[in-house]
């Protein structure tokens, strides 16, 4: 008998909206669900709000309105357990300490978690990601965009969490470092994956579900407003 549980939502977002401090809508009724084992492509064209979608479910930011529900729940009333089974790389890597190496960074984001992990369990996981030779010996402030993102790549995979979002996480990498990323998720076949990506490629390789982003339909007017008035001139 198939597991009633593996079928249902682990994740899923019903009429989230969201709009800027001058009220301009950038989300509107966001609808969707993934599951343990799917992965998710975002996809839509440039500013239609697929990087601060994934903000908003890696509660970074709130919605303006409707609702998150991990395992059925809601996440603005979980925010702790939520946080502690979801992993999040931003577009760009932050919240790195500059003057620390990367095993440091790594266990001090462990702590954070409220986890310890030896020195030795962070190796391994930085030997994963291609930066065993500069764990120890190099500050984050010297590392390549490459580097920067190999670290994120580890942050997001350090901890066996339920949902991984993963925002641009090819930017840097060279052909070695694609590889590596493609191990590292087919190695997390239980967990759900939203990502957004520009690499289309990247996304053939992994996403077993799309949804496409649209702009809100008052920004829609607004564009073929002026479109009319640039064709009548």
């Amino acid at each position: 008998m198939r597991d009633s549980s593996a079928a249902s939502p682990l994740l899923a977002l019903k009429s989230v909206g969201y709009a800027h401090a001058k009220h301009r809508a950038l989300l509107d009724d966001i609808s969707l669900a993934v599951r343990r084992g799917e992965r998710l492509s975002l996809t839509g064209p440039n500013g239609c709000g697929k990087s601060t979608l994934l903000s908003i479910v890696a509660t970074v930011l709130r919605p303006s309105r409707g609702q998150i529900l991990f395992e059925g729940r809601d996440v603005m009333k979980q925010l702790k357990p939520y946080r502690q089974q979801m992993s999040f790389t931003a577009a760009t890597a932050g919240g790195f300490y500059p003057r620390l190496s990367a095993i440091e960074n790594i266990e001090i984001f462990s702590l954070l978690r409220g986890n310890r992990y030896s020195r030795p369990a962070i190796a391994r996981l930085l030997d994963e990601v291609e930066l065993a030779r500069s764990a120890t010996n190099r500050y984050f402030h010297e590392f390549s965009t490459g580097m920067r993102q190999r670290l994120q790549i580890a942050r997001a995979f350090l901890e066996p969490t339920a949902l991984i979002l993963l925002d641009e996480p090819t930017i840097g990498l060279d052909a070695a470092g694609l590889a590596m990323l493609d191990r590292m998720i087919r190695a997390r076949e239980d967990a759900a994956f939203i990502i957004v990506s520009h690499d289309a490629e990247f996304h053939a390789r992994h996403q077993t579900g799309r949804y496409e982003i649209r702009p809100p339909a008052a920004e829609l007017r607004e564009a073929r407003g002026i479109r009319e008035i640039l064709e009548a001139a």
